[in-house]
């Protein structure tokens, strides 16, 4: 019933028996507040706020970090850890492809935050004692070119002495050289380490004894120095 008492109405409603009132609250991040901020709701603007301000430090973060991991002008040492499969082609040897570890251990100078240079030594085996045989990168010199300075996409070479070893049988050993192209993705862990996840190809070339090609998956750890004192 309606009752008309001056510029008021008062209206009485009696809801059905056995229903239900229902409270409507504004949903977190909903489309009102992030497009037209019409919702007037202390808490959901509080929630707005809150999200987007955590969002803005994480952006500051990464960007602090970044600047304080200048890599320019360190010395660093590293070793990496990865499996490659085999497929040689050599008069002793199957060519069947064979699934094996690869590690390495390298010691090199960043020049600038982009560009660094260093010496590694690797080797691949299907086997605790290398039987039938194993492939070696004896000290070879390479190069890594970050784009985006430090960490990141990363882009490396190498080349150098390579042998390839074979234990069984004996005086089996394949004197050449090996060329190395690497692509991988660097994270900065902290200030004064970096995880890369890389992937690429060991060849080897031993002229008229044969030749090898290694594809493989690796991840390396590698610790930096600043030569400075730093």
């Amino acid at each position: 019933m309606n009752a008309v008492r001056g510029r008021y109405i008062e209206i009485d409603a009696t809801l059905p028996e056995g229903a239900e009132v229902v409270e409507q609250r504004p949903k977190l991040w909903c489309a009102c507040c992030l497009v037209s901020n019409r919702c007037g709701m202390i808490a959901c603007r509080m929630k707005r706020g809150i999200g987007f301000t955590l969002i803005a430090s994480l952006a500051v973060t990464r960007i602090a970090l970044a600047e304080e991991t200048d890599r320019s002008h360190t010395v660093f040492a590293g070793a990496t850890l990865g499996a490659g499969v085999a497929w040689p082609d050599d008069r002793e040897f199957s060519k069947n492809g064979r699934l094996g570890a690869m590690w390495q251990v390298l010691f090199g100078w960043g020049i600038s935050r982009r560009w660094a240079v260093g010496i590694h030594f690797a080797t691949w085996q299907d086997s605790l004692n290398g039987l039938p045989f194993h492939f070696h990168s004896i000290f070879s010199p390479q190069v890594e070119y970050t784009p985006a300075g430090n960490d990141g996409l990363v882009l490396g070479a190498a080349a150098g002495f390579g042998t390839t070893d074979g234990v069984d049988p004996p005086n089996s050993l394949r004197k050449g050289i090996v060329v190395i192209p690497r692509l991988g993705y660097r994270w900065g862990l902290v200030k004064w380490a970096a995880l890369t996840a890389g992937a690429g190809t060991h060849v080897y070339m031993h002229g008229s004894a044969g030749t090898a090609v290694v594809p493989f998956l690796d991840l390396e750890l590698r610790f930096y120095g600043h030569t400075d004192g730093r």
